[in-house]
């Protein structure tokens, strides 16, 4: 019985992910599509290859340490528990730099709303400095 081969597009379609990011796993090593009439084609196990490549880039793992994670987890993102422990230590540290960078925006906004709300009506400074919320209600 001959086993389902999966186009790209199908593969596009349905993790939605971009033709350019397929190719650029197949750069990277990570899959190995065979080729029919020049066109690439994904067997089964191509295709639950990727799935293990989704799954480490949801997890925040760069390439390298996917395809580290697909050679010794016998074709899955198997991490041990140090691993495990150190990725979400990094994921900890990235969240502290975007939540910093969250507030930075939040009050960079603010200042921008407040000078729009002057510019449009000068009349509004003493509100603004008696309530200090930039004429929101």
């Amino acid at each position: 019985m001959r086993q389902k081969l999966y186009a790209m597009v199908d593969l596009v379609s349905e993790f939605g992910i971009t033709d350019r990011a397929l190719r650029f796993y197949e750069d990277r090593g990570l899959l190995s599509p065979d080729r029919i009439a020049g066109r690439r084609v994904y067997s089964p196990e191509q295709r639950a290859r990727l799935i293990e490549i989704l799954k480490g880039k949801a997890l925040g793992l760069t390439l390298a340490e996917i395809a580290d994670a697909l050679r010794t987890g016998a074709g899955n993102v198997q991490l041990s528990v140090e691993e495990i422990d150190d990725q979400i230590a990094h994921l900890e540290r990235q969240k502290k730099g975007m939540d910093t960078a969250i507030a930075a925006l939040m009050a960079q906004r603010l200042q921008r709303h407040r000078a729009e709300v002057l510019d449009r009506n000068p009349s509004d400074r003493m509100s603004i400095e008696l309530t200090g919320n930039g004429g929101a209600t």
